[in-house]
């Protein structure tokens, strides 16, 4: 097989990948839309690029479509050259849909553990004395049995 039928047979195979982590993608984003459906109708606590990652699940199928058809043409119709340019740019176009999309799921969940850990820094009922340790529920009981 020769380089030019290699470098166009990496493109469309590419290109099947980029599809599917589109897809992958988009399920992950209407996942966590349905997920996080109730925190975020406020929208006061989530960082931006979270509502923003929201958002873009509309246009995430359009940029996919073009890159595909870019793909393709270049594919069957371009030279070699441009062929492996359009292969670096369907992987670099992918792998920054991936990695912003992850991120960008991820920020409710560490907006979340930060609201843990402030609410474990505090005193909680049982630190401040409104509840009664668990020696003096056995002595309790205990007195109670001895009575008997």
């Amino acid at each position: 097989m020769n380089v030019r039928l290699t470098i166009k047979a990496y493109l469309c195979i590419f290109l099947l990948v980029h599809v599917g982590a589109v897809a992958v993608a988009i399920h992950a984003i209407n996942a966590s839309l349905a997920y996080w459906s109730n925190f975020a109708e406020g929208g006061g606590g989530f960082p931006v690029l979270f509502k923003w990652v929201l958002a873009s699940a509309s246009w995430l199928p359009l940029l996919s479509v073009g890159v595909v058809l870019a793909g393709l043409v270049a594919a069957f119709k371009a030279s070699d050259l441009s062929a492996l340019h359009c292969l670096a740019c369907v992987v670099g176009i992918t792998f920054g849909i991936l990695c912003v999309t992850a991120f960008g799921l991820s920020q409710p969940i560490a907006a979340v553990a930060q609201i843990n850990d402030q609410g474990r820094s505090e005193p909680s009922g049982a630190a401040n004395g409104s509840q009664p340790f668990r020696s003096e529920t056995t002595r309790t009981s205990g007195a109670a049995g001895s009575r008997r």
